[in-house]
C-alpha cells in the first residue's frame, strides 16, 4: 500500500488595515481589476497547497466577499492586536486540517509566482511537520514561509504585536532558499495607482538648465574623491568628501565606513 503524501496548507494573511496603504490591503485590486486575494491565493494553489485559509479582519465582510470560493475564511476577532494575533489566528485554524505545514504568505504580494511556494515546500523535504524554511531574495529574508506542524504552537507563543513569525525562524535556523531568481520579492506598500504616478518624472522639475546655466563652465565647481568599496552615500552625495567644495570639506572617509545624511561619516555600516 502507497504512503498518503503529506498536505500542506496555505495561509494568506488579509486582516490589517492598511494604514500606510490608504485602506485595507485584502480589498486591493490590479490596475486590471483583480483582487491580490484572488492571486495570492491562486499562487498556493498553483504551487502544492491542498488547502487554503484566509485570515481576514479590518472590512472583515467586504474582504472575505473577495476570497475565492475554494478557500476557506478565518475570521480575526483581535486583529487590531497587529500582525501576531493574525498568524495565530490562522494557525489555529490550520490545526483543524490535517496539515503537515503551512505555508504562509501577506495579501500583499500579489506578484508572488507559484514556483517560489514550490521552491519552499520542496525545500521542506520528506518531513514537513518539523520544517522551518523561508524565502530569501539576495540574501533577505521574505516570503513565503513554511511552518512545520509540530512548530506551530512554540511559533504562536513567541509572537508579540507586529511581529510575525520571523523572530521564530531566525532563532530556530529556518532553511533559507534563494528565490530572487523568481520574482523580486517586495510586498507592496502603496496602491498601483499611486506607484505609477510616482513613477513618472515630473513635467514641471526644474534643473541647472532652467536657471539659465546654459554654460556648464557657469556652474559651481566640486571636487569629487573618490569612495571607497563599502562606502554608503547619503541621498544628497555631500558627506565625507563625496562631493567638496575647495579644501573646505572634511577628509574621505575610511573603507567601510557609512555615510550620514549631512557631511559626516557615521562610521562602519550596522547589519541591516
Amino acid at each position: 500500500m502507497n504512503a498518503v503524501s503529506p498536505t500542506v496548507a496555505g495561509l494568506v494573511l488579509a486582516a490589517g488595515a492598511g494604514s500606510r496603504f490608504g485602506r485595507p490591503k485584502g480589498l486591493a485590486r490590479t490596475t486590471a481589476g483583480e483582487p491580490w486575494l484572488a492571486r495570492t491565493v491562486r499562487a498556493l494553489r498553483d504551487g502544492g497547497c491542498t488547502s487554503i485559509l484566509v485570515a481576514v479582519g479590518a472590512a472583515a465582510d467586504e474582504v472575505a466577499a473577495l476570497v475565492p470560493a475554494d478557500a476557506t475564511v478565518v475570521p480575526v476577532a483581535d486583529w487590531a492586536h497587529g500582525l501576531s494575533a493574525t498568524v495565530r489566528a490562522g494557525l489555529a485554524a490550520a490545526r483543524g486540517t490535517d496539515a503537515a505545514a503551512v505555508v504562509i504568505v501577506p495579501v500583499d504580494v500579489p506578484d508572488l509566482p507559484a514556483a517560489a511556494v514550490r521552491r519552499v515546500v520542496a525545500a521542506a523535504g520528506d518531513r514537513p511537520h518539523a520544517a522551518l524554511v523561508q524565502a530569501e531574495y539576495a540574501g533577505l529574508p521574505g516570503h513565503p514561509v513554511l511552518l512545520g506542524r509540530s512548530h506551530w504552537d512554540a511559533a504562536a507563543a513567541a509572537m508579540r504585536g507586529d511581529r510575525g513569525a520571523g523572530p521564530y525562524l531566525a532563532a530556530r535556523g529556518a532553511r533559507m532558499v534563494e528565490c530572487s531568481d523568481l520574482w523580486r520579492g517586495a510586498d507592496v506598500d502603496e496602491p498601483p495607482g499611486r506607484q505609477e504616478e510616482q513613477a513618472q518624472p515630473d513635467p514641471g522639475a526644474r534643473g541647472p538648465w532652467d536657471r539659465g546655466l546654459t554654460d556648464p563652465s557657469s556652474l559651481p565647481r566640486v571636487a569629487l574623491t573618490a569612495v571607497p568599496p563599502g562606502s554608503r552615500i547619503s541621498a544628497t552625495g555631500r558627506c565625507c568628501g563625496v562631493l567638496r567644495r575647495g579644501e573646505s570639506g572634511p577628509p574621505a572617509p575610511t573603507p567601510g565606513a557609512g555615510i550620514a545624511a549631512g557631511r559626516r561619516c557615521s562610521g562602519p555600516p550596522r547589519e541591516g
